[in-house]
């Protein structure tokens, strides 16, 4: 496209104001704050940087033809609309960039429309797909030269790369537990706010057994550089403003194949592999085809597939996700069902892997990966091949308690859980986190003849610990349940000056009056409470409290009571005295054995 000088003159105006007025936007959706130039942060959407920038958003309503400078420079842009399915035309400048892009045409992403009121066509918002753009200053719209109107045209912009870098994500996942699931970005990862879904009331999560496979395209912009910043933009959009418990589909895989987490299922352990799954392999129920979501997962391509062919990378991605999830369910990829909705009892013919469009009026996924489907679904075929067995991995400990400094063996089997028969030679590997310390893999351990194999840990705080097994060509890898031990302190208990021991009893010369009980809590916990019960044993063999009181261990981790022997209790009185710990992040509740003593009776 040819622009006269005017036009040049013009758009360089508009960037000027732009990068003049451009302001950084708070946390929250919509939210602005003081004016100031927005920092670049590099590198920060990548999958592998831990620290994640909060989403910059921020609504206007440009007036049709004029050229609208935005507040700060976006990444991502979505259209809403009234009126015509038809949408528009718009074009944006970008950062750097004298001249606007080409016209490019709006339309409806056809799952993305929300009823009015009324409930008609003219009431209907319509919405486009997440579009991924570079870094843009200003946009403009105007009407389609054939076609019906559009009113109220309203722009959403966002930038997901620059903002405020918010809490750090965790490390990531270790490699999959199978040799053969995928590796998948977790949300986590590609940086969902989790304070921003719902898990209660309406939102509660459902699972059901899977039964069905539905493909996706997410209708936004293909050849998209930063699949992880639009993996936050369309989260965004699902939750925010289409209010939506959380993002719609099970997963998400970019133009690169990268596969991403989609809805929350639960939280997983360290050694897991993000399933969308709950512990017993039921499905999460999305929100991706209406009257079809229990029981279904939705896996949505990052574009637009009605002009163009997904690239055989994100193909490829896609098969083998489907074939993970079909070889575990037992779904035959060419095959032919009645999907049975399990929680309203709606019906449908289906293929086990369906586009969205057979079971709901819309083009989604495009009508270049919909004809795509039949080689699809073979690519899957061939991937399962003949299936794989499942595998069995238990876990037992010697003891589920102990005490700080004592030695817990762990024995364990693995087997073929189809056949039952013992699994040899086979490496399992020993996740373990100690008290708050986060997760590791600490141990190795080999099966023998029998598929047994066993290791040993002391351990300084409480423990959990899953042996995990990786699988192999033919069969599925499996874990063992989470196994706890609780370990708590050793606490010595005794006393200061001349005593003697009287079977068990010690005992303390005539006319004693103040007994110095001393204590150690071992490993040190300076400043942590103790309790410390003093009972005496009455005449009809029963103990009675004297006093109960609360000390703080010293910087040796050591305390002291000195107690006041009472008067009315005569001589030869035995007294019983315990030390109790409260447990804490680390160490479960201990307490000392009986320390007990009396003084000297004489003759």
């Amino acid at each position: 496209m040819r622009h006269g000088a005017g036009d040049v003159r013009r758009w360089t105006v508009i960037v000027l104001l732009v990068l003049t007025s451009v302001v950084e936007v708070a946390a929250g959706p919509g939210a602005v704050s003081s004016a100031r130039a927005v920092p670049t942060n590099p590198d920060a959407s990548s999958v592998s940087n831990r620290a994640i920038p909060i989403t910059m958003t921020r609504r206007l309503s440009p007036s049709v033809g004029r050229l609208t400078p935005l507040e700060f420079v976006s990444t991502h842009l979505l259209w809403s609309w009234r009126g015509s399915t038809d949408g528009f035309r718009y074009r944006y400048l970008e950062v750097g960039e004298a001249t606007p892009s080409m016209w490019q045409r709006v339309g409806e992403h056809p799952d993305e429309a929300r009823l009015g009121r009324r409930g008609d066509a003219e009431s209907t918002e319509h919405f486009s797909g997440m579009l991924a753009v570079g870094r843009v200053l200003a946009v403009q719209w105007r009407p389609l030269r054939s076609g019906a109107p559009v009113r109220r045209v309203r722009l959403d912009y966002l930038n997901t790369v620059d903002g405020p870098l918010r809490a750090s994500a965790p490390a990531p996942q270790p490699t999959a537990t199978s040799a053969d699931d995928p590796r998948i970005v977790t949300r986590a990862e590609w940086g969902a706010d989790e304070s921003v879904k719902s898990t209660s009331g309406d939102c509660v999560r459902r699972f059901w057994p899977l039964q069905q496979m539905f493909v996706h395209h997410t209708a936004g912009s293909n050849f998209d550089a930063d699949p992880a910043a639009t993996m936050r933009a369309v989260y965004w959009f699902h939750t925010v403003r289409r209010g939506w418990c959380d993002i719609g589909y099970n997963f998400v895989i970019g133009w690169d194949g990268t596969i991403f987490e989609g809805r929350w299922a639960r939280r997983y352990g360290y050694w897991e592999t993000h399933t969308s799954e709950s512990r017993t392999g039921d499905v999460v129920a999305g929100a991706h085809v209406a009257s079809f979501n229990s029981g279904s997962v939705g896996i949505s391509l990052m574009g637009m597939f009605e002009d163009v062919s997904p690239p055989p990378e994100m193909r490829r991605s896609l098969a083998e996700l489907l074939a993970w999830e079909a070889d575990r369910h037992d779904l035959d990829p060419l095959g032919q069902h009645t999907y049975r909705n399990p929680d309203t009892g709606t019906t449908r013919k289906l293929n086990v892997i369906a586009g969205h469009r057979d079971a709901g009026q819309t083009a989604c996924p495009g009508r270049m990966l919909y004809r795509a489907l039949p080689d699809i679904r073979r690519d899957t075929a061939t991937a399962v091949g003949t299936g794989k067995s499942s595998s069995g991995l238990v876990l037992t400990p010697s003891a589920t308690r102990a005490g700080y400094g004592d030695q817990i063996t762990f024995a364990g089997r693995l087997t073929d859980s189809v056949s039952g028969a013992a699994l040899p030679l086979r490496d399992i590997v020993v996740y373990q986190r100690e008290g708050d310390a986060p997760w590791a893999e600490a141990n190795r351990a080999s099966t023998g003849a029998d598929g047994s194999f066993s290791f040993a840990v002391t351990p300084a705080a409480n423990l959990q610990v899953v042996a995990a097994w990786r699988g192999e060509g033919s069969i599925w890898g499996s874990q063992s349940e989470l196994v706890k031990v609780r370990v708590h302190p050793v606490i010595a208990l005794g006393a200061e000056g001349e005593n003697v021991d009287h079977g068990g009893v010690r005992e303390f010369p005539q006319g004693t009056t103040v007994v110095s009980l001393v204590g150690e809590v071992t490993p040190s916990h300076t400043g942590a409470p103790v309790k410390l019960g003093i009972t005496y044993l009455d005449s009809a063999g029963t103990y009675r409290v004297v006093e109960t009181v609360r000390r703080r261990l010293d910087i040796s981790s050591r305390y002291r009571h000195d107690f006041v022997i009472p008067p009315h209790l005569v001589p030869g009185t035995t007294f019983r005295a315990v030390t109790k710990f409260p447990r804490d992040g680390d160490h479960a509740a201990g307490e000392s054995s009986p320390f007990l003593f009396r003084i000297d009776p004489g003759s």
